[in-house]
């Protein structure tokens, strides 16, 4: 090694010139300039380009997925194979709404105490599409003990089923009850609604009959 002001020849480990006295590091010139590794204005550049293509990649996942979900809700769901217990034969039977052009559903509880002030309404709506050609009218009480399912059916008439499970209530969709269900004839659900409406033409207006 050679001191960088003298020209001497001095030590690997020297702090200073023996000869001329200077502090060896303050003559160690800087290292060169490397222009290959100045890389972080074009990085950044390159990065700045790539943004917008990634807030567009992400504004249509979102719109795809914003889709997809109002696809899956709005989609009509398919109820074939609804299964109920008979209440003459106490036998499990699958019903269908492929008869008639729409099906109305009605889903009770025995328990439930705005199931037992709709039954007013549900009697006038079995005597008014009793005889008609392009509604089906079924009832089905579920989630209790035969014996309440029984005691409440006797305060009805029409086509009613038992469901003490739940299992078609599950099938079916919806929460809480009173529930009511517009069916097509490929047993799709159109519509379904808890609660019940008043007067009678309201409630009709509302299951879009």
């Amino acid at each position: 090694m050679f001191c960088p002001k003298c020209n001497k020849p001095i030590k690997e480990e020297s702090v200073e010139c023996p000869f001329c006295g200077i502090i060896i590091a303050k003559y160690t010139p800087a290292e060169p300039f490397n222009p290959g590794i100045r890389t972080s204005e074009p990085a950044a550049l390159e990065t700045s380009a790539k943004t917008p293509y990634l807030k567009i990649s992400l504004v249509v996942l979102c719109v795809f997925v914003g889709i997809l979900f109002l696809w899956m809700t709005l989609k009509p769901k398919d109820v074939s194979g609804l299964t109920v217990i008979s209440p003459e034969s106490n036998e499990v039977t699958t019903i269908s709404c492929d008869a008639k052009e729409k099906c109305v559903i009605v889903y009770l509880a025995p328990w439930c105490r705005y199931c037992k002030k709709a039954l007013g309404l549900i009697n006038i709506l079995e005597e008014k599409w009793a005889d008609s050609e392009t509604i089906d009218f079924i009832i089905i009480i579920g989630l209790d003990r035969e014996k309440n399912l029984r005691n409440m059916a006797d305060k009805m008439q029409g086509e009613i089923y038992f469901d003490p499970r739940g299992n078609a209530g599950r099938q079916l969709g919806g929460r809480g009850v009173p529930h009511w269900y517009v069916l097509n004839s490929d047993n799709k659900v159109l519509k379904h609604f808890g609660g019940y409406y008043t007067p009678v033409e309201e409630h009709i207006r509302r299951l879009g009959l």
